[in-house]
């Protein structure tokens, strides 16, 4: 299956550092996670897109082969769990206020602040 970047990018957005935080409250995880990743409107389209292709396959496997290839840190193991856990996601998704791309203006704005 091709993963979108929009998908790696969420992954990659389960920082290790929360680990330990994240296992037990993955709700609000997976909030920091989408908030993290400052997609762009297109870019939320194409990974909601994805997350309901991914949802409306019927081999759990497959979902967690594809999790894994997203490069995250938090290792889901079980067909069932991934689900459940990108099930979340998904609802989420569209929930959670993801602020755009950070511009090269915006960083350098919040470097000075710092």
């Amino acid at each position: 299956m091709n993963i979108p970047p929009e998908f790696s990018r969420l992954g990659h957005c389960f920082l290790q550092d929360d680990y330990d935080w994240g296992v037990d409250n993955v709700t609000e995880w997976i909030k920091r996670a989408l908030a993290l990743t400052h997609l762009s409107a297109a870019g939320v389209q194409n990974l909601r897109n994805h997350l309901d292709e991914l949802l409306a396959q019927s081999d759990n496997r497959a979902l967690e082969r594809t999790w894994w290839a997203s490069g995250s840190v938090y290792g889901l193991r079980g067909g069932e769990s991934v689900r459940n856990f990108l099930t979340e996601v998904r609802r989420l998704l569209d929930i959670v206020e993801i602020k755009g791309p950070l511009t090269e203006k915006a960083v350098s704005a919040s470097q000075v602040a710092d």
